[in-house]
């Protein structure tokens, strides 16, 4: 089903936000939209578990998130076929059946986002 996604990304360490409106495509547990040549896909496993997939030519990252615990995500560069392993809290996490919101943490750099998306025909 063809959807309209309002959505940002928030650095909430630095203050930073990147808000976008994009159609996107959702089926029962997937939702799939292009922004700058750069595929996202996100994978909802529960109402608190999901997967985010970040893809372009060079790139490919995927995030692992799960009320309150730190998991390993993987971050690809594939022209050298080298995967660095991130680790990420995810300290809040809200699946609804038109929105998502994700608060978590970068343990490496100490960074807090947040990851919101509003879904709509």
């Amino acid at each position: 089903m063809k959807i309209i996604i309002k959505g940002y990304l928030k650095n909430l360490t630095e203050n930073e936000t990147n808000s976008f409106q994009i159609p996107a495509i959702k089926t029962k547990n997937k939702i799939s939209y292009i922004i700058n040549n750069e595929k996202y896909t996100l994978n909802i496993l529960s109402t608190n578990k999901l997967i985010l997939i970040r893809e372009n030519n060079e790139i490919k990252n995927t995030l692992y998130f799960e009320l309150n615990k730190t998991l390993s995500s993987a971050y690809t560069i594939k022209e050298n076929n080298l995967t660095i392993e991130i680790a990420i809290k995810t300290l809040n996490i809200v699946i609804k059946e038109n929105t998502i919101n994700i608060i978590y943490l970068v343990k490496d750099s100490n960074n807090k986002y947040e990851y919101n998306i509003e879904m709509s025909d």
